[in-house]
């Protein structure tokens, strides 16, 4: 399923129920937006100065317009979204959207969060859970075992894709 992040977060049925809970709207600022089109690879709307203070360099001198970034830095300070609003949504989106036809039909595809330590990667799990829990596609679609039960554990969570595909988010330090 091709969906930018943007479009993810945006719409009712994935991430806007989890990023917008309280219903008032916002979802991140005009930053917060830029950097995520940046990362899939579209110039940001920032006015030249603004886009010169956080990524170095004017819109129209972004490199590579059309292809999404697979490394993404932020320097942002402590409870600014990091964890909660890009990385947890972020990691969904990839489990949700990722080509996965270069990995056999046969193998599930892993994304695994990591933090420093166990709390910490727990943490940012327990955000990824109400992404999905708050989404009522990406809910129906944590995939079941043989005997019916969700699969679905304080560290690991499947998703079973429209495409039949199975992609499992786990954490570790």
């Amino acid at each position: 399923m091709k969906m930018t992040m943007r479009q993810f977060c945006e719409s009712p049925d994935f991430a806007r129920p989890y990023l917008d809970h309280d219903k008032n709207g916002e979802l991140y600022t005009d930053v917060g937006w830029a950097l995520i089109d940046a990362a899939d690879g579209i110039r940001p709307t920032l006015d030249d100065k603004r886009s010169l203070a956080i990524f170095g360099c004017a819109p129209d001198k972004m490199p590579c317009p059309g292809k999404p970034r697979r490394t993404a830095v932020f320097g942002l300070g402590r409870g600014a979204g990091k964890t909660s609003r890009l990385l947890a949504v972020k990691c969904v989106h990839a489990a949700w959207t990722t080509d996965l036809s270069t990995i056999s039909p046969d193998d599930e595809a892993v994304g695994l969060l990591i933090g420093p330590k166990m709390k910490h990667a727990r943490q940012a799990f327990k955000f990824v859970v109400g992404v999905i829990r708050r989404s009522p596609i990406l809910s129906a679609a944590v995939a079941r075992d043989e005997r019916g039960r969700m699969m679905a554990s304080k560290e690991r969570i499947t998703l079973k894709r429209p495409d039949g595909r199975l992609v499992r988010i786990e954490i570790a330090a």
